[in-house]
């Protein structure tokens, strides 16, 4: 695909029509390949708390890198309104209105986070990252310090793009093929 001079707008729409396309067993496969890299970061392996999404739409699937994390402190995204905020995984979990999973307390987490593990519709090798462009998690990510790890598919990974100041860049992207770390 190319996306020479094309707004992030249109990068996400062709970007997510791509990704809504996959076959669960590509999903799950190169899923399992991610995690497999993700294990080989010493920051990730080190960390005692992370800030994890959960899987939605042919993301890169999380629930084996949660279960790894099991012993460890596990946060999960809630959204409430136009905020987001981290909250510990628990057992109880509800759909919010994007039909994403979270969980159903709302006590805000505000310790320290060790990584943040964040979702993506595409990135570019430089750190910039695309989601779904209601910013929740830009506006998170710069009120923390944390290690910021992007989990994508190769194809997601772009030249370049032109970012915007109030983007978050991501310090380490992991795809089923590379970890890049960003400069």
């Amino acid at each position: 695909m190319e996306f020479v001079g094309k707004t992030k707008k249109e990068i996400r729409k062709e970007m997510l029509k791509k990704r809504d396309a996959l076959q669960k067993g590509y999903v799950k496969k190169q899923s399992e390949k991610v995690f497999k890299l993700l294990k080989t970061i010493n920051a990730f392996l080190n960390a005692e708390s992370f800030f994890i999404y959960v899987d939605f739409r042919n993301e890169i699937k999380t629930d084996k890198i949660i279960n790894f994390l099991k012993n460890k402190l596990v946060l999960l995204p809630k959204i409430d309104g136009e905020e987001m905020y981290a909250v510990k995984k628990e057992e109880e979990t509800k759909l919010n209105k994007y039909g994403i999973l979270e969980p159903k307390s709302s006590n805000a987490y505000t310790g320290k986070i060790d990584v943040c593990i964040i979702p993506l519709v595409a990135c570019s090798k430089k750190g910039d990252r695309i989601g779904f462009g209601k910013g929740y998690y830009d506006k998170f990510l710069k009120s923390t310090n944390s290690l910021k790890i992007g989990l994508a598919y190769s194809w997601q990974v772009l030249d370049n793009f032109e970012s915007e100041p109030f983007d978050e860049k991501l310090d380490i992207i992991v795809t089923e093929k590379e970890i890049i770390e960003v400069k």
